[in-house]
């Protein structure tokens, strides 16, 4: 309510990663993030972290790209804020170049958010056998494509938000991961 209430937004997008073009592909999202503004009525909003090899650059695209009133830079976050902000979050962004995902995409998950984010199911086929259901985005225009889907569309984002949590909770659970711990050490300690 507090970001909603201070920006005058309906519609948060929060995008955690740090800034290495290459390796995450914030450029891409932040062209994506423009051409949103000009195509929906609404006024979103994009959640950026303050920290990464490529700030510079990106606040220079930002600032080339006229949407630097829709772009919202946090300071890096302790984990217990970071939680705050994908709660406040619509929609989360991770990284649109690797195919995989590091923290930031289960996270997210964990609080019933949608994540977009470049994910390559033939890498993962040899250790999900269920995919994860976050929604694929690799180019500038897929990107875009999703953001538009996801904005015009609180059920659909609502529904995918539901899935992750449950998908978590199934694949990635705290309960589950102790338990594969505990049996991975009573095998090493009985060897």
């Amino acid at each position: 309510d507090r970001l909603v209430n201070q920006y005058q937004t309906d519609l948060i997008f929060f995008a955690p990663s740090r800034h290495n073009w290459a390796l995450k592909g914030n450029d891409l999202l932040l062209k994506a993030f423009a051409r949103l503004l000009k195509s929906i009525p609404r006024k979103p909003i994009l959640i950026l972290s303050e920290w990464g090899q490529e700030v510079a650059q990106s606040k220079r695209l930002i600032e080339d790209l006229g949407v630097g009133a829709g772009v919202i830079w946090t300071p890096p976050l302790n984990k217990m804020k970071l939680i705050d902000y994908y709660n406040a979050a619509d929609v989360v962004l991770d990284q649109f170049t690797l195919g995989v995902f590091g923290t930031v995409t289960p996270e997210a998950m964990a609080c019933e958010k949608p994540v977009v984010l470049y994910f390559n199911r033939a890498v993962h086929e040899w250790c999900y056998a269920e995919m994860p259901p976050v929604i694929s985005a690799k180019s500038e225009e897929e990107i875009f494509e999703r953001l538009m889907e996801l904005s015009e569309d609180p059920g659909y984002r609502a529904a995918v938000g539901q899935a992750s949590r449950e998908w978590i909770v199934k694949h990635h659970g705290w309960e589950l991961v102790a338990d594969r711990q505990i049996t991975i050490y009573r095998e090493l300690l009985q060897r």
